[in-house]
C-alpha cells in the first residue's frame, strides 16, 4: 500500500508540473526572437579602399519580438552585439573581419577579439545606455579589396548558453539579431556571386533577422 501511495504521489506531481508547465506557455511562441535595429551609411554596392561606412545604434530597451509580437523590458542588458564581416568572393570564406575594416567609436565603446587557429574576428560593440535607450556611433574604414558580406550578431543567449531573464514568456527559448534600416538595399543577390556554393542557398529571410549587407571594394 504505501509502494502505490508512492507511485501515485509521483505520478501527480508529473501531471502538476506538465500542467503548470502548459500554463506557463499559454499564448507564447515557441521561443522569441528580438532584433535589435541598426543603420548603415552609405550603403552602396562598390566602395573603395580608405572609405568609411558609417554605423549607429539606437533603439528602445522595450522591444517585441518577431515571432509573437511579445513585449519585453530590457533595461542596462548586456545584449553582447558583435560586427562581422566575411570576405565571399574567395573559398573558403574567411571572416577576418579586423583585417577589412577597421574601427573608430564616437559613442559607446568597442573591443575586438580573434579566434585562435581561425582567425576569425569580430568587433564588439558596446551601446550606451540612458534615458532608457541604447545609443552606439562609430565609422568602419574599409582596409581590403574583395567582395564581402557584413552583419551583427549577439552571444547574450546562445543554444549552449541559453539567456535566463524574467518577463513575459521568459520559460521559452531566446534569441537576438538584428534589423537593417533599408534592408532592401542590403545587396542580397551579391551572395550569388560567392565564391562558395553554400552562401547560394542562404534564404532571404534570413540573411535580413542577422542585418546582412553585402558590398564589393574595388
Amino acid at each position: 500500500m504505501k509502494k502505490i501511495i508512492v507511485v501515485l504521489s509521483i505520478v501527480v506531481a508529473f501531471f502538476v508540473q506538465i500542467a503548470s508547465s502548459s500554463s506557463c506557455n499559454k499564448g507564447c511562441p515557441d521561443r522569441l526572437f528580438y532584433r535589435i535595429p541598426y543603420t548603415l551609411y552609405p550603403m552602396k554596392d562598390t566602395f573603395t579602399v580608405g572609405d568609411t561606412i558609417l554605423l549607429e545604434l539606437n533603439f528602445n530597451k522595450d522591444m517585441a519580438d518577431e515571432i509573437g509580437g511579445i513585449k519585453n523590458s530590457f533595461p542596462n542588458f548586456d545584449f553582447q552585439i558583435n560586427a562581422g564581416c566575411e570576405r565571399i568572393d574567395i573559398d573558403p570564406p574567411l571572416a577576418h573581419t579586423l583585417d577589412y575594416l577597421s574601427i573608430h567609436t564616437s559613442i559607446g565603446s568597442d573591443s575586438s577579439a580573434s579566434l585562435p587557429v581561425s582567425g576569425v574576428s569580430f568587433y564588439r560593440l558596446v551601446p550606451v545606455y540612458s534615458s532608457e535607450k541604447y545609443v552606439f556611433k562609430c565609422t568602419f574604414t574599409v582596409r581590403e579589396k574583395g567582395g564581402f558580406s557584413f552583419g551583427l550578431g549577439s552571444t547574450a543567449s546562445t543554444r549552449e548558453n541559453p539567456l535566463q531573464f524574467e518577463g513575459v514568456c521568459d520559460n521559452v527559448p531566446i534569441e537576438f539579431g538584428s534589423h537593417l534600416a533599408n534592408d532592401s538595399e542590403n545587396n542580397y543577390h551579391m551572395l550569388q556571386w560567392a565564391a562558395n556554393p553554400a552562401y547560394h542557398r542562404i534564404d532571404a529571410k534570413r540573411f535580413s533577422d542577422y542585418g546582412g549587407y553585402c558590398f564589393l571594394v574595388r
